[in-house]
């Protein structure tokens, strides 16, 4: 021991963009579940939680897919893909529904166990308070340091931290940071 705590960089609002790969929207891919298979023992030892027969996400678990193009319309922001342009199909954005908040809080009570005590939740304005408020309960804040990365126009005069961290700070006993 030596005094150094681990934080843990958590992507919750959306999945790799494997477009050019494949056109389904199943994580892992069933390539990797094969490869699970073949060598079961192995990855039953590196698994951190969930079954490693099945897909973890799949297309029912995603929102129809369309590229933001308004940056300052919060529904757009937190429902649509952060996409590389207009030819790009972009990150594929998960819904909130129970099994989406299920798997993320396992993951996250998973990395707890074995020692995180910190989280940083990657692109938070792109998730709904809702999707915040369901997975980011006591049991899973209780003795860890957590932050959200919301980022904005600069400023608490400005039209995106109104739209965006000014309500995830005051609705979410969640820490942020924004580069302005």
């Amino acid at each position: 021991r030596v005094g150094v705590l681990v934080y843990a960089d958590v992507v919750f609002n959306h999945m790799a963009n494997e477009a050019h790969l494949r056109r389904d929207l199943q994580y892992p891919r069933q390539d990797v579940l094969d490869q699970y298979r073949q060598d079961e023992q192995k990855y039953q030892s590196l698994k951190l939680f969930g079954d490693l027969s099945k897909p973890l996400f799949s297309e029912e678990d995603f929102v129809e897919a369309f590229g933001i193009k308004d940056w300052k319309d919060k529904w757009q922001v937190q429902n649509g893909r952060i996409t590389g342009g207009p030819t790009d199909p972009g990150l594929p954005t998960l819904r909130v529904c129970e099994h989406v908040v299920e798997q993320q809080r396992a993951y996250l009570k998973a990395l707890k166990a074995i020692g995180v005590k910190g989280f940083r939740i990657d692109a938070a304005k792109h998730m709904t308070l809702e999707h915040l408020k369901r997975v980011w309960t006591d049991d899973i804040t209780q003795d860890v340091h957590i932050f959200g990365e919301i980022i904005t126009d600069g400023g608490a005069t400005e039209e995106e931290y109104q739209l965006f961290l000014e309500p995830y700070l005051q609705e979410t006993r969640l820490g942020a940071y924004d580069f302005p």
